[in-house]
């Protein structure tokens, strides 16, 4: 009997489960949803991401407040999408399910656990982790970044750990209430960083 590496096996498994499937996408609101109004405290719509909430700081989730949400609301989901991605979509932050009465996160509350304080439930990013993961564009380029909150109809109900097109898909066609807003990041270089430092002026 002829024996088969086990490297060989190990590439062969892992070939087998790469896909080239097209990254999900947020769904997209039909006409006439209620409005919400999502911001952001610590920045403004249109504005630069600070560092603190992106790969090149400490990679926490930013406070997110919203209103606006329809009464009858069962759930609400939080999704943060970098449009600029090459398949026009990469899903740093998956919150679902929600609760109807909650109006905000405050800052860090993107950190790795299956379910919140408030009971909403957080999926696998497009990086494969759990919760939270910052803008990181690729050097030079500026990425326009989307925060959006929506409203639904129904409770999801995905088991925890779920990944993010199985939660996308739940959400078709349940969108009731739908909020945007949007912050830019481009990545310094180190060596720019640097110079910044040296030649801005001390308070």
């Amino acid at each position: 009997m002829r024996l088969i590496p086990l490297a060989v096996l190990f590439i062969v498994t892992a070939l087998a489960g790469c896909s080239n499937d097209p990254e999900p996408a947020p769904p997209v609101p039909p006409p006439g949803v209620t409005e919400i109004t999502v911001e952001i405290p610590t920045m403004t719509n249109g504005s630069i991401i600070r560092p603190r909430y992106t790969c090149d700081g400490i990679n926490l989730s930013p406070e997110v407040t919203w209103s606006g949400v329809p009464e009858n609301a069962v759930t609400q989901a939080l999704i943060l999408n970098d449009p600029d991605a090459p398949d026009g979509a990469y899903i740093h932050w998956l919150v679902y399910d929600i609760p109807p009465d909650v109006r905000g996160f405050g800052e860090g509350f993107g950190k790795p656990f299956e379910t919140t304080d408030s009971g909403a439930y957080q999926s696998l990013n497009s990086a494969g982790d759990l919760g939270y993961s910052g803008p990181c564009p690729p050097d030079g380029e500026t990425h326009i970044y989307q925060i959006s909150v929506y409203a639904l109809d129904r409770a999801l109900e995905v088991p925890p750990l779920t990944g993010r097109a199985e939660v996308l898909a739940g959400m078709e066609g349940g969108v009731i209430g739908y909020g945007v807003t949007e912050a830019g990041y481009r990545r310094i270089p180190r060596f720019e960083e640097i110079i910044v430092f040296h030649l801005t002026p001390t308070p």
